[in-house]
């Protein structure tokens, strides 16, 4: 699995994490300022994601 979690506002913007080819992962994403927080995942194979 291939992911992004990233944020911007108020002229700040972060990259929390990117994966590529994950074969597992899990967390949790706690904002690090106001504003727009969000994430990308895209599985490239025909596994399920739990």
């Amino acid at each position: 699995m291939n992911f992004d979690t990233h944020g911007d506002g108020n002229g700040q913007s972060i990259s929390y994490e990117k994966g590529r080819g994950v074969p597992n992962a899990e967390g949790e994403l706690v904002a690090a300022f106001t504003g727009n927080h969000g994430w990308f995942f895209r599985n490239r194979n025909d596994k399920t994601v739990w």
